[in-house]
């Protein structure tokens, strides 16, 4: 089956975000890269591990020691160049980026200046639309959503620095300590154009970012251990002027929820002082998320001097067209194709195709329970209202349930059939399934789930209910329908939600009207 073409981004869309100013967005995302190695020394990338085990005479910067690039780094570059539509440059070089820091052994940071690896790129981003046009408020589904593309300046490679630990000491002082385990870990920065408008623009700009670079198996993004974070830059310019006002700088961010409050508390407080006659001031900011409210961490009057030089210990990096291709050929489908190819191959709306394409392991899950059942919108209907629900409660991924394609197929068809009703597949059998794990089958037979269907016992129970309820009873016969709910809900106790519905109700119907 043929794709469905994609939309083209329709910049001519503009959010009426402020009503006097034009907001103006631009972002810097670190990733983190999916390696056992770090950028420029054989040392384990390992998370959680004690403080300064994965060091080495590279990373801690002892002298004579050399840097040696990571090949799988440069791999992983091209690949989310390419996913990103950047052009990659056969040649690029590393620099010093040069600044005194705790956590930063050499005293600089080797980096990608000047001759990045991957230069203009773009995304075109979906951004979800409430009905009154405006973006950002929090719904279970958007009305719509309108296509704005944003550009990418550039990715560029380098090593991440140290972490700085702060911690109470035995005796009640705040000390503070250097891990360098984090020392030399690859990253990618991916810096954007100023292209985002509102706060909506930059959340959905990021969200799709971390959904691609997740696809194509570069990073984990776990935002809570650093893997993808980013800063904003924002500034607010009087509507209808071309010249950029003075930007501020939000940093070290790993939320998406939290970077749209953040920008529209930075946007309130940038505007408060431009329509009170006073200048912005350049300057490195904190949101505080339990006050709502912006911090000024420092002052910066003029860009940051990290006299850059190229690296000498390291030659000129020269990626050969053949690698470029190889990474092309190897790419996966993206999240955007693949949401539009469930849209139309499994008759699914947009945003249900999204969520069941918001990572590369669910997409997969979701195709392998469709082709072993048959019906798409069934499989769509348990995924979407129950598997997502407990990913949520959890807040892991299909990968970390223990749930297999066949097993969810196997409980849907025990709910087709009539062998368990909806209503205890829902609240107990699936439950059970993630905690015990086994085959539905029989775990529905050990549990005593199993749907009544023997007619006479349903005939008794309805007939017991009646009798205990014939004013009802009564009520039904003088036209009100309304009662017969509360009579099958009667039946359904007695049963404790074992009877088929279905067979209830006509039987109910039957027995009355007698």
């Amino acid at each position: 089956m043929s794709m469905k073409a994609l939309p083209a981004a329709d910049n001519s869309q503009t959010l009426d975000w402020h009503p006097r100013y034009e907001v103006v967005i631009g972002l810097e995302v670190h990733t983190h890269l999916k390696l056992n190695t770090k950028m420029f020394c054989s040392c384990a990338v390992i998370y959680g591990d004690d403080p300064n085990l994965q060091t080495c005479p590279v990373c801690l910067a002892l002298p004579g020691a050399l840097p040696v690039l990571n090949r799988s780094a440069v791999e992983y570059a091209v690949r989310a160049g390419l996913a990103t539509n950047h052009e990659i440059q056969e040649r690029s070089v590393f620099s010093r980026k040069n600044y005194f820091y705790p956590d930063l052994p050499k005293g600089y940071q080797i980096t990608q200046d000047s001759l990045p690896i991957c230069l203009r790129g773009h995304l075109d981003v979906d951004v979800p639309l409430n009905k009154t046009g405006k973006a950002g408020k929090k719904k279970a589904q958007p009305d719509g959503f309108y296509r704005k593309n944003i550009g990418i300046t550039r990715i560029h490679m380098e090593e991440d620095a140290g972490k700085s630990v702060h911690a109470e000491s035995a005796l009640g002082s705040d000390d503070s300590h250097m891990d360098l385990n984090r020392a030399g870990v690859p990253l990618l920065e991916i810096v954007s154009e100023p292209d985002m408008r509102s706060p909506a623009e930059a959340a959905a700009y990021l969200r799709h970012l971390h959904g691609i670079l997740c696809y194509i198996g570069i990073t984990h993004g776990d935002m809570e251990k650093g893997q993808f974070r980013f800063d904003a830059n924002l500034s607010l310019r009087p509507k209808g002027q071309q010249e950029f006002g003075t930007r501020t700088e939000l940093k070290n961010m790993n939320s998406f929820r939290y970077v749209e409050m953040a920008l529209n508390a930075e946007i309130k407080r940038q505007a408060k002082l431009l329509d009170a006659g006073e200048k912005v001031i350049q300057a490195t900011l904190q949101y505080d998320v339990d006050r709502d409210e912006i911090n000024v961490m420092r002052l910066k009057e003029n860009a940051d001097e990290y006299r850059y030089f190229p690296e000498p210990d390291l030659l000129p990096l020269i990626v050969d067209p053949s690698l470029i291709d190889k990474v092309r050929e190897a790419l996966p489908e993206l999240p955007s194709a693949k949401r539009a190819r469930f849209e139309e191959a499994y008759e699914l709306s947009t945003h249900d195709a999204g969520l069941l394409t918001s990572s590369r392991a669910l997409a997969d899950f979701y195709e392998a329970a469709t082709r072993l059942h048959g019906k798409a919108k069934a499989v769509a209907n348990w995924i979407l209202r129950d598997v997502l629900k407990v990913l949520k409660e959890k807040e892991t991924d299909i990968e970390a349930l223990s749930l297999s394609p066949e097993q969810l197929v196997e409980l849907i068809q025990l709910v087709e059939s009539s062998r368990i009703t909806a209503k205890s597949a829902r609240e107990e059998l699936f439950p059970a399934m993630l905690t015990e794990g086994g085959k539905p089958e029989a775990l529905m037979k050990s549990l005593g789930l199993e749907a009544v269907v023997d007619t006479s016992l349903i005939d008794g129970v309805i007939e017991e209910v009646m009798g205990e309820n014939a004013d009802s009873v009564e009520k039904y016969l003088n036209g009100d329908d309304k009662v017969l709910n509360f009579l099958m809900g009667k039946v359904m106790q007695k049963t404790q939600g074992k009877a088929n519905a279905g067979a209830v109700r006509e039987t109910l119907i039957r027995k009355i009207k007698g």
